[in-house]
């Protein structure tokens, strides 16, 4: 059986579901399931499915499942309103990653990272406020990094000098890092996009303060929808009932 974990969820009609699942080989798969009859063993599997599980699956044909397993559903993630919200937005960001991964050799790198991330979550007792975009942050890095859109470095790619502690750009276009000295000797506007301090010098997977951490986040995010080709993230928008 294939396994997943469902990252979408919606009705379709009265009764029936339209599910987008991250598959352990890291494509993004959506599938309707049609609820079955009373007499089916799968009927209770069918109600109790829901966004964030864990499933195992046999596909039938094209867009229909044959049978589905429910193996965990995070429920501790999902009686968390705080890390609903967090699970949701790496959600979003890993719902969009297939295109750009089906040219990787690691197809199951995204899905492995994603589920470890949901596991980490989960076992948090108390998310404090200053750790909300510290982890959005580096889970985004992460997916960055190994889409091959996003190199994280600490010097300019002209000088070599570093970048921490001085103003320093980001080239969208090329993912060139540039000091400001070499920023205006290229006489460059857009596509550069300021870096923000102090990007150059945290240390990997530390806790980072709260103060710039959104700022560091929003970078990643602008780095995402424009080698995405995104115009709006949805899940975003519940960012504001984090900090309520």
């Amino acid at each position: 059986m294939n396994e997943g974990i469902v990252i979408d969820l919606y009705n379709f009609g009265s009764s029936h579901k339209v599910i987008d699942i991250i598959s352990k080989n890291g494509r993004i798969e959506k599938f309707f399931l049609y609820r079955p009859s009373l007499i089916s063993n799968m009927q209770k599997t069918h109600d109790c499915l829901d966004f964030l599980t864990l499933i195992k699956y046999e596909k039938k044909s094209g867009d229909k499942i044959s049978s589905i397993e429910i193996e965990y559903d995070f429920r501790e993630i999902k009686v968390d309103f705080k890390k609903l919200i967090i699970c949701s937005i790496a959600s979003e960001l890993v719902k969009h990653f297939d295109e750009i991964q089906q040219t990787k050799k690691e197809e199951s790198f995204i899905f492995s990272f994603f589920y470890d991330f949901l596991i980490n979550i989960e076992r948090y007792k108390d998310i404090k406020p200053n750790q909300y975009y510290s982890f959005l942050f580096w889970f985004l890095l992460n997916v960055l990094i190994f889409s091959g859109t996003f190199n994280y470095q600490s010097n300019c790619d002209l000088c070599s000098e570093l970048i921490s502690g001085v103003n320093a750009y980001y080239n969208l276009n090329t993912g060139q890092y540039v000091c400001e000295r070499h920023l205006k000797q290229k006489n460059a506007n857009y596509p550069f996009i300021k870096i923000p301090d102090h990007f150059a010098g945290i240390s990997r997977f530390e806790e980072i303060n709260d103060n710039f951490s959104k700022d560091l986040f929003s970078f990643l995010v602008r780095i995402y929808k424009y080698n995405f080709s995104i115009n709006n993230l949805k899940t975003l928008k519940f960012l504001k009932y984090l900090t309520n």
